[in-house]
This record gives structure tokens, C-alpha cells and sequence, in this order.
């Protein structure tokens, strides 16, 4: 009597195959915990952004869409470069927000810490630039000082422009991908 169908020449009985289902399900079953997991972090992340960035004065749209373009929202994202965390906060923007604001040492891969130094840096670059949000998250991408230098090379050239002259592609790219996320979730 046959007990199911061939598999390599061998007859697996219907514990083998009680087995496998039990295996594959499983599998299923925990792979849907991750998938909810992975939302219920998401959502956790995009609540603490939305406060930080209230906290700090800014648009929580404009906050989530760098987040998007630094790290899709991976809270463990590090560049080559030394960025680190959500808003891939660079070692030096960590200084210069410690030189400005009463913010004591952290982790950069704590939500909550590179959270709260990313968006007092975004809030200190929107103050810079007058409130203009490309020349802010050009300057978030390549440093205030170097677009500074490109108002200074390109007087009376509204934003978009000195950006198109004076920034590398990797920054055009960025600043429109930004800006993009934000108009998409308008």
C-alpha cells in the first residue's frame, strides 16, 4: 500500500509529510510575525520622528522624507562615510549640534538620540537658510558651509539654481528625492 507520492525514488509516510506541512506553515506563521513586527517598528519610528520633528519646529513630512532618502527607515544604517542611525547623522553634525545645544554624548543608533541631533541640525540649516528647504537639505547632504560658499559664488540665484551650479550630482539627486517624498505624501 502506497502512503503517498515518490519523492526520489523514496515512499515518505504521512508523518513525513505531517512533518513538512508543520515545517512550512510554521515558517509562514513566522514570517507574517516578522512582516507585522516590521510594520509595528515602522509605525513606532514614524511616531517618534513625527514628535521630534515637532518638537524642533519643523514638518513632520519633511523630517519622514529624510529619513526615507538617509536610511528607509532602518535605524541600524551605517554609510561608509561614518553616518550613522535614521537620519544618518555625520560625527561632525554631531559636534556642531553639541556646540550649540545643551545635548550630552549618545548612541547615534538610539532612535530617540539621532532623532533628536538629526532634527536639531535640520532645524539649525531651515534657520540658516532662511527657511528655504532645498538650500537646508542641500546643506544636510553636503555641509552648511559649502552651500554657504555656492550663495556667496552665485549671488541673487534663487535656490534651485545655485544648487543646479554649484552642488555634485549625488546632492541634485538628493535634494530632489527629498523633495519628491514630500510632495508624494502631500
Amino acid at each position: 500500500m502506497r502512503s503517498g507520492p515518490r519523492v526520489f525514488g523514496y515512499e515518505p509516510g504521512w508523518l513525513w509529510w505531517a512533518a513538512l506541512l508543520a515545517v512550512v506553515s510554521g515558517g509562514l506563521y513566522w514570517g507574517s510575525l516578522q512582516l507585522d513586527r516590521q510594520e509595528k517598528n515602522k509605525a513606532y519610528l514614524f511616531e517618534r520622528a513625527s514628535f521630534h520633528a515637532n518638537e524642533q519646529g519643523l514638518d513632520s513630512l519633511l523630517v519622514h522624507a529624510v529619513i526615507q532618502a538617509e536610511s528607509s527607515w532602518d535605524w541600524q544604517a551605517e554609510s561608509p562615510l561614518g553616518a550613522k542611525g535614521l537620519m544618518q547623522v555625520m560625527p561632525i553634525a554631531l559636534e556642531d549640534v553639541k556646540q550649540r545645544e545643551s545635548i550630552g554624548d549618545g548612541d547615534l543608533f538610539d532612535v530617540d538620540y539621532n532623532l533628536r541631533v538629526g532634527t536639531l541640525y535640520l532645524a539649525y540649516l531651515m534657520e540658516r537658510f532662511e527657511g528655504d528647504v532645498a538650500l537646508a537639505l542641500a546643506a544636510y547632504h553636503m555641509g552648511p558651509t559649502a552651500v554657504a560658499k555656492g550663495q556667496r559664488k552665485y549671488p541673487g540665484l534663487p535656490s534651485q539654481g545655485m544648487i543646479d551650479k554649484h552642488a555634485g550630482p549625488q546632492t541634485k539627486a538628493y535634494v530632489k528625492k527629498v523633495l519628491g517624498l514630500i510632495e508624494e505624501a502631500q
